[in-house]
């Protein structure tokens, strides 16, 4: 889980790192870009298994021992199927939080704003643990205690959990369809938020889940986009998204924000898959994010990357360019501990077809060609620079 606070004024934003010394945003003058690189026409299987995690353990002052103290209502359910606010009893003694993972963090506010002109908001991300994917993959979480893993038992600590931190903006992974209608929709609307849902394709039972406090942002546009193609190669999983452009609820009118919300593909050998699903995100993001006068909004990417703070993935987005030609598919995500044996495909370019319509710069094609007004685009080059290959961005002017 990761919660992050944020501020509006027109181009600032604060953003959650996943490491010490690191932080990551996507706004600005500087487009997310990537080389074209070229994908194998092997198949694999969907889903490789994941090495069974070691029970973390809390740090120094932390407990285990679940916080009743944090919550002064909880939610419980009607005979007739309604939901209701109950009064939850208060622990004699608050009980600490424990961190996991440290998070640096950077004020991108600058130069610092008058409080008049600030809109603070707190955004949660957060993958929940589908109950069928726990179910399919009992092996890995052989060190938790059955009860523990069953969604009865998990979801009022989750729901405990997203009241607590009071976000004004939630963006869930791995929520399963029919908990979603029955619990975390009716749950969380009860809280005061607008709940927005996007299922995986195929027979996956899981998707994305982005909801907002209805009191303080409108839902001007929502974008499910589904990165499953039939005809190409590395786009042939059931991944989604979803997208959505907010409006904050402010007396005077401010800049809209854009919320993306995914979970890419796990298969650690298989990175020629997530940066091409990963294009695809981006390639809506900035079309959703556009403004009419050419200018982009605030943009805020949620959710579970299944890739290391110091993987190709991520630079993709904290530098906005990745040089990835004769890159192994099986260090993209940074994930090579997880592979018993390593993928030995390496990428070069394209990577995905050009009827797919998006440039190396994660852009819609229409939408570039529009910005170079009348003039072809050039096609991407390679070059070496240095002894090394290096691919270059010459279709770069959408940035």
């Amino acid at each position: 889980m990761c919660v992050t606070r944020g501020r509006i004024c027109g181009c600032h934003s604060a953003s959650c790192s996943w490491a010490p010394g690191r932080s990551s945003s996507m706004e600005g003058g500087e487009n997310p870009s990537s080389t074209e690189v070229l994908g194998s026409p092997a198949e694999e299987a969907d889903e490789t298994p994941k090495e069974p995690r070691a029970d973390p353990q809390p740090r120094q002052g932390g407990t285990w021992q679940e916080d009743s103290a944090v919550l002064e209502r909880m939610l419980c359910r009607k005979e007739d199927g309604e939901w209701v606010t109950g009064e939850l009893e208060s622990a004699a003694q608050p009980v600490m939080y424990h961190e996991l993972l440290w998070r640096d963090w950077q004020d991108l506010s600058d130069p610092p704003l008058h409080p008049d002109q600030q809109f603070d908001f707190a955004v949660l991300s957060y993958n929940i643990l589908s109950q069928d994917l726990v179910d399919q993959n009992p092996q890995l979480y052989q060190h938790c205690a059955p009860p523990i893993l069953d969604w009865d038992c998990r979801w009022p600590s989750i729901l405990q959990e997203l009241q607590h931190w009071e976000a004004d903006i939630l963006c869930l992974q791995e929520v399963q369809d029919d908990h979603y209608r029955e619990q975390v929709e009716p749950g969380l609307s009860a809280l005061g938020y607008s709940c927005h849902y996007k299922r995986r394709t195929g027979r996956k039972t899981d998707g994305c889940c982005t909801c907002f406090k209805a009191q303080r942002f409108a839902l001007l546009a929502e974008r499910h986009v589904e990165f499953f193609r039939p005809a190409i190669n590395v786009l042939n999983r059931d991944n989604v998204a979803l997208v959505l452009l907010l409006q904050p609820q402010l007396p005077e009118a401010a800049p809209p924000l854009c919320v993306a919300n995914t979970h890419l593909l796990y298969n650690p050998r298989r990175g020629d898959i997530k940066l091409a699903q990963l294009a695809l995100l981006l390639a809506e993001v900035e079309t959703l994010s556009r403004n009419p006068d050419g200018s982009r909004c605030p943009i805020i990417l949620c959710g579970d990357l299944n890739a290391t703070p110091d993987s190709p993935l991520y630079q993709l987005l904290y530098n906005g360019v990745l040089n990835y030609r004769d890159l192994p598919a099986w260090k993209v995500s940074g994930q090579e501990r997880y592979c018993s044996t390593p993928n030995p495909r390496l990428l070069c370019a394209p990577l995905w077809p050009d009827f797919l319509g998006i440039s190396g710069s994660c852009q819609y094609v229409k939408h570039q060609a529009a910005q170079v007004k009348g003039k072809d685009p050039e096609r991407p080059t390679s070059s070496v620079t240095g002894g090394a290959p290096r691919v270059t961005r010459n279709w770069s002017r959408g940035q």
